[in-house]
């Protein structure tokens, strides 16, 4: 049997193992917004956690922003030892046909034509074509959040990719001066 979407109001102390033995392994130290900030967050009602199959025996998770405005895919991952297995496919479609999103969905994949070098060029070009093949397109629009530079992609009807991104990253950045020091869409 296929395991399922669940989400979950995770307790502090879960989330932190969450963030702590999975996020901060599976993303770069930039691309990680601070654990207090996602609590907070999630408190809010707006922003939860799924994970594909049970906390302790998942094959994926997955961090959202979604209310009545718009819904950004913050984090997705398969967990170590469950990669190149057809688990990221089969997790985002199932995650895709879960949540009924009124808004369409926006979500950031690392800028490839601004990558270090030729293999992480390869590796962000393969992660936005693994969107594409699930129905996201590119939107035109690019954003650089605190400093590090994306592209941001869509699916569903999303009706302004620029102001969703800049409503949701408002919602993540509340303090106005920090926001616009360090949140750029264009």
């Amino acid at each position: 049997m296929l395991p399922e979407w669940r989400k979950l109001i995770l307790p502090e102390e879960t989330f932190e193992a969450l963030y702590r033995n999975h996020m901060q392994v599976d993303f770069p130290p930039a691309e990680l917004k601070p654990l207090s900030r996602m609590l907070a967050l999630q408190a809010s009602g707006h922003y939860g956690v799924c994970t594909y199959g049970a906390v302790d025996d998942m094959q994926a998770y997955a961090c959202f922003y979604a209310d009545e405005r718009a819904a950004l895919l913050d984090y997705f991952a398969v967990v170590r030892g469950r990669r190149a297995q057809g688990w990221g496919s089969q997790a985002l479609e199932a995650l895709l046909q879960h949540h009924s999103l009124k808004t369409g969905l926006i979500l950031e994949c690392e800028d490839p034509d601004l990558s270090a070098n030729v293999a992480e060029a390869r590796l962000r070009r393969r992660r936005i074509h693994f969107y594409e093949r699930l129905g996201f397109t590119d939107s035109g629009i690019r954003a650089t959040i605190f400093g590090t530079p994306y592209w941001v992609l869509e699916r569903g009807r999303v009706d302004d990719v620029r102001d969703a991104l800049a409503y949701v990253y408002g919602q993540f950045v509340p303090d106005r001066v920090h926001y616009e020091a360090n949140v750029f869409i264009h």
